[in-house]
């Protein structure tokens, strides 16, 4: 019998430089879920800022994967992304985790990340705003690359 879904996972610590860019409304839930997870590892639940967003993405998942693994290529589907390089001392840090769920109809992707650090401590609701606005965009962005017929 095969399985309903099949789940794949991604956890990347980021480093975070200055924010800068266009700001959208943030869609932080007030309750809490249980933080999503990639092989028992999670975001900082302690961080001062969290967000999470999902979307369905109907294309496979070998694609998506491709997509969302491939850093170099970033900036041929992400707008925002100017250039793509390994930062590894920054400003403040984050923990960014992706869950992949093959479901009817496509891919349910489900994205957390938290941040923490003075930078973003110093103003919790624009970072927020801004957290918010970048994961958004993001998950926009690889759905509409992922769907497309390139």
């Amino acid at each position: 019998m095969k399985p309903l879904y099949r789940t794949a996972a991604l956890a990347l610590p980021v480093t975070i430089g200055l924010l800068g860019g266009a700001v959208a409304p943030a869609h932080a839930t007030t309750t809490s879920p249980a933080p999503l997870s990639c092989q028992g590892k999670t975001i900082d639940t302690k961080a001062p800022i969290h967000y999470r967003t999902e979307a369905l993405i109907k294309a496979p998942l070998s694609k998506i994967w491709r997509l969302q693994t491939d850093v170099g290529r970033r900036p041929s589907w992400q707008e925002p992304v100017l250039s793509s390089e390994r930062l590894d001392h920054g400003i403040d840090n984050g923990i960014h985790v992706w869950n992949f769920t093959e479901v009817k109809g496509g891919v349910l992707v489900r994205t957390e990340e938290s941040w923490s650090g003075a930078q973003v401590e110093a103003d919790v609701p624009t970072a927020t705003k801004f957290l918010g606005w970048s994961l958004e965009a993001w998950l926009k962005d690889l759905k509409a690359t992922a769907e497309s017929h390139r």
